[in-house]
């Protein structure tokens, strides 16, 4: 589980890199920046995937949805079209 928690932070702080580095133009005008950016952000959600999926976390996890009320309504983008 630690790992994962690492992998994570390792990943953020990538992310964070990229987002103080760079400007939105920067990402238009730079392919490889965007899949950068693409891959930094589905290697995140990866990871966390992973942590929820890891043994002993299941039911937890299971218990705290089954408490949470909010539920998402639409679908969202994370990335702008371009």
């Amino acid at each position: 589980m630690q790992e994962y928690l690492h992998r994570l932070e390792d990943a953020l702080a990538e992310l964070k890199r990229l987002r103080d580095q760079y400007t939105l133009g920067d990402l238009k005008r730079d392919r490889l920046l965007e899949w950068a950016l693409r891959y930094g952000l589905l290697e995140s959600i990866q990871i966390i995937i992973d942590i929820i999926r890891f043994p002993g976390n299941h039911s937890a996890c299971e218990k705290a949805r089954a408490h949470t009320q909010v539920r998402p309504t639409r679908q969202t983008t994370f990335f702008p079209i371009m």
